[in-house]
């Protein structure tokens, strides 16, 4: 009957809470409605705990809105800790414990930045809690230390009390009986002191207290019931030990008494096997060198009956081998006045063509005129031309018609005598398009030179033709406006002006049959004084050489033009010249070098 009653009074109690809380829930979310900013916040932070009790998913979504509306304006840390917690302990309760320990540990940040430790301790616990949970043991660990180690500096009772008690309850879990009883006994000793434990120190770390407790008690006793059993079991071992030691001792006594009769016999035993074994031994290596030595000589009588045939072998085959020698003697010598005189009629034939070819330089240098022209009209100018070999496929080009200087820096497929017969090539048809057609378009010029290279090489686009040509860059210099005109073949024109590299580029064809021909683009360009004008092949760009045997390039290039843009002409020749034989060092020349600078 008494029980009965209790129950009926407990439903009265809960039925009035519940009652109480469903109605304060109404008033939050009327004044909700009608708030905003900080006060918003606050009912929001209230009303996510409330619902933390019983609606889970409710309690989320309002603390998730506050949360996100406290960023925008500053709210203070005490409520963004409170979000936080409630945070944690909602998605600790739905089980989802990443997003628990997501949010305690922006709890923990916060804390530490604060002046509250107590909050900091809190959040320690909680993430220790969460981690034990999801079984990460040492990390659960770490964050019951941490939290210890704060509360013990500061001395809050309660918190020791609560992490001593969970830390028994863990290491009970994993069956650490010691660690857990020696957690157990911090914990007693604290609430035998007096510190009372039941009030809930921690908000929404654990949502059953009750339940807990009742945990804690059972770990207590099963803690409790097993030190009296190892008390037992240590007196039950002490005693077996005494019996254990004198039987022991009396067995450790006959074994010895039988080990030094056995030894005896061993000794004795082993005295008569060394006195066989070295008896034995003996006659074995008397019969042994018996036996070597007559193996040894019968061998010898072998090896020395075997020389004697191979001598005599090789005294046939000597014979023999003289004979072809001799016969070889009198073939070489025979052979060695033919060779005598295929070598008189092979240099003879060398001088021939080394005269021819020395005599071909001198008519392509011969062709190669104008520089006189950059003397009259600019007076400051380099060319530097180095043939790969004794005659070049680079060729340069420079004349003189009314007003205009035009100026050109070729480089024919190939060196030495094929791109010689290039350059040739390319000297006659300059002479013949630049003066009979009008000098302010000289893409139209290239475009004139490409249709008359391919109808003197025969070029009609099939897969057996040859497939020479040249790069070139054209530029015609008005010299009476300093206007100038512009246009490339693959090799690009650079002009230095305050210290600047100005790049005009080429059209990106050869003056030859190509597989997608383009016209040869005209670009217009007004000088100024002081502008230096830079016209190359790409030998000078394209020479191996460094400490690491790689090609100069065109950034190295440009580099050096900007070092030497203050200096006169003559003095860049030299610079220019040096730097590329340093660079050269021990290599060979891979390509004819042509390069040009002219000081407007």
């Amino acid at each position: 009957m008494k029980k009965l009653i209790f129950l009926s009074l407990f439903l009265i109690l809960v039925s009035s809470g519940t009652f109480a809380q469903s109605k304060k829930i109404i008033n939050l979310e009327k004044q909700l409605k009608s708030s905003s900013g900080l006060p918003e916040i606050k009912i929001l932070d209230k009303l996510s705990e409330i619902y933390l009790d019983s609606d889970i998913d409710k309690s989320i979504e309002y603390a998730e809105k506050a949360l996100k509306k406290s960023k925008k304006i500053k709210t203070g840390n005490k409520i963004l800790l409170n979000l936080y917690n409630t945070l944690g302990a909602a998605y600790f309760y739905r089980g989802d414990y990443k997003n628990s320990v997501k949010n305690y540990e922006e709890e923990l940040k916060i804390s530490k930045k604060s002046a509250s430790k107590k909050n900091l301790a809190k959040a320690y616990y909680n993430i220790a809690l969460l981690y034990q949970k999801s079984g990460r043991k040492g990390k659960a660990e770490k964050n019951f230390e941490n939290s210890i180690e704060i509360a013990k500096k500061n001395k809050f009772k309660d918190l020791l009390a609560v992490n001593y008690r969970t830390l028994a309850e863990f290491y009970n879990f994993y069956g650490k009986k010691e660690e857990a009883f020696i957690y157990l006994k911090k914990y007693i000793m604290l609430r035998d002191a007096g510190f009372n434990t039941s009030q809930n120190i921690l908000r929404k770390e654990i949502k059953e207290e009750k339940t807990l407790r009742e945990e804690t008690e059972k770990v207590v006793e099963i803690l409790e019931e097993d030190t009296l059993k190892k008390a037992k079991e240590i007196e039950y071992l002490n005693i077996e030990k005494e019996i254990a030691d004198k039987l022991v001792k009396q067995e450790r006594e006959i074994n010895e008494s039988k080990q030094k009769i056995q030894e005896a016999e061993i000794e004795k035993q082993k005295f008569q096997n060394y006195v066989m074994i070295g008896v034995v031994i003996i006659v074995l290596i008397i019969g042994l060198i018996i036996l070597r030595g007559f193996i040894q000589k019968k061998k010898t009588n072998k090896v020395l009956l075997n020389k004697n045939f191979e001598i005599q072998q090789q005294k046939e085959e000597i014979e023999t081998q003289n004979g072809f020698l001799q016969q070889q003697k009198e073939e070489i010598i025979t052979q060695n006045e033919d060779l005598e005189i295929q070598k008189a009629k092979i240099e003879d034939t060398h001088k021939q063509i080394t005269d021819s070819i020395n005599y071909a330089s001198r008519i392509q240098k011969a062709m190669l005129h104008g520089e006189s022209v950059l003397e009259d009209n600019f007076h400051q100018y380099f060319i530097i031309y180095k043939p790969r070999d004794v005659v070049s496929g680079d060729f340069y080009w420079i004349k003189k018609i009314r007003n205009y200087i035009a100026i050109v820096a070729a480089d024919c497929t190939g060196h030495g005598v094929p791109g010689a017969f290039m350059s040739m090539l390319g000297i006659s048809l300059l002479n013949e398009q630049v003066t009979s057609r009008r000098l302010d378009s000289p893409g139209e010029i290239l475009d004139n030179l490409r249709k008359k290279i391919k109808i003197y090489l025969k070029q009609t686009g099939k897969s057996e033709e040859t497939k020479d040509g040249m790069d070139m860059a054209l530029c015609l210099i008005n010299i009476e406006n300093l206007k100038a005109k512009y246009s490339g073949a693959y090799n690009p024109l650079y002009i230095v002006r305050n210290n600047e590299i100005i790049e005009y580029k080429a059209t990106r064809n050869p003056i030859g049959i190509y597989l997608k021909e383009k016209h040869f683009e005209t670009q217009s360009i007004q000088l100024e004084k002081d502008d230096s004008i830079y016209l190359f092949s790409d030998g000078f760009v394209d020479q191996f050489g460094g400490e690491k045997g790689g090609k100069f390039k065109s950034k190295r290039f440009k580099k050096i033009l900007l070092e030497n843009t203050n200096n006169s002409m003559t003095e860049q020749k030299q610079n220019f010249e040096n730097t590329l034989t340093n660079w050269q060092g021990d290599f060979e020349q891979v390509d004819d070098i042509l390069f040009m600078g002219i000081k407007i």
